[in-house]
């Protein structure tokens, strides 16, 4: 089952959340175009919505089709990444791009987040 949970389509620079179960307690949110402060609290509300759903143990936050992330982005990742350590969920950040990448080590996001091997 695939749900969608907020998708601009009047913006060429839309952020479209959609997340699916793939297995027993696994979840794939997938985050396609720009998520900034205009977007990062659909991202958070998102995350939060996942982790309430019955017996999730793992997110994956797949970031293939992420083009921009800012501060506000990644405070809502890290915001998610704690609730759900507080929940004993993991979650992991995959398809993470070589520029989402970088913002999120310089910013030292990546020593907290769970950044998959970069597929």
């Amino acid at each position: 089952m695939t749900f969608s949970t907020f998708n601009d389509l009047a913006s060429l620079d839309a952020l479209a959340l959609t997340w699916v179960t793939v297995g027993d307690g696994q979840v794939v949110l997938s985050v396609t175009g720009e998520v900034d402060i205009a977007t990062s609290g659909e991202l958070d509300r998102t995350l939060a919505n996942v982790l309430h759903r019955p017996s999730v143990h793992r997110i994956e936050v797949d970031l293939a089709g992420l083009r921009f992330l800012d501060a506000s982005g990644i405070l809502a990742l890290l915001r998610g990444s704690d609730r759900a350590r507080r929940q004993g969920c993991q979650l992991l950040l995959t398809n993470v791009t070589p520029g989402v990448r970088r913002v999120l080590q310089i910013t030292g996001a990546s020593s907290v987040l769970g950044l998959g091997d970069g597929r």
